[in-house]
């Protein structure tokens, strides 16, 4: 009877043990988060912006992010990019803190209006306004700093690239963002 009993407990021991192991294995793989505020390249001054980011795990070091930002038409350029990024996580994704590095490709489009004076004599001359529409393309390293906090994730990202396309000579990117993770 002794080790009925015995066989018994050491069963339901077991499956508890079992079902507690399932329960601390869940962690959030995924991360949708607002990027409230983007500062672009495309302009001396700089282009401020707003975005949403869709970031997926593959494995506990790495990720894939899809950020679309658009870009407010104010000192430089209008419109909208995207930049798909294969994040590394060198010390891992699982942690309060964490760092990531790597390489994305960027694609903006943008629209320029600016004017200019044409001098037809000494006397009068007259404004013209124009609007020129661009694609930019580029290769991009970025950088990020994220802090999680049970399901929100709070990040600072930074991307540095050159640009494949004439136009505008390099790409910065500085994203913060606040998502939530699930």
């Amino acid at each position: 009877m002794k080790a009925l009993i015995l066989l018994f407990l050491g069963i339901l021991s077991i499956s508890s043990l079992h079902a507690q192991e399932e329960v601390a294995k869940y962690k959030p793989t995924q991360v949708l988060s607002l990027q409230p505020i983007v500062i672009g390249p495309y302009a001396q001054e700089g282009v401020m912006g707003i975005g949403v980011s869709y970031e997926k795990e593959i494995s506990n070091k790495m990720a894939w992010q899809l950020p679309v930002q658009y870009f407010f038409e104010g000192i430089g350029y209008e419109g909208f990019g995207i930049s798909p990024t294969l994040k590394l996580y060198p010390f891992g994704m699982d942690r309060t803190v964490t760092w990531s590095l790597g390489p994305g490709l960027r694609y903006s489009l943008l629209k320029d209006v600016y004017y200019y004076y044409s001098h037809d004599n000494f006397y009068s001359s007259a404004r013209y306004d124009n609007t020129e529409y661009e694609s930019v393309f580029g290769f991009e390293l970025q950088s990020g700093l994220g802090i999680n906090i049970e399901r929100f994730n709070f990040g600072i990202n930074s991307s540095l690239g050159l640009n494949y396309t004439q136009g505008v000579t390099g790409t910065f990117i500085n994203t913060m963002s606040v998502g939530i993770r699930f």
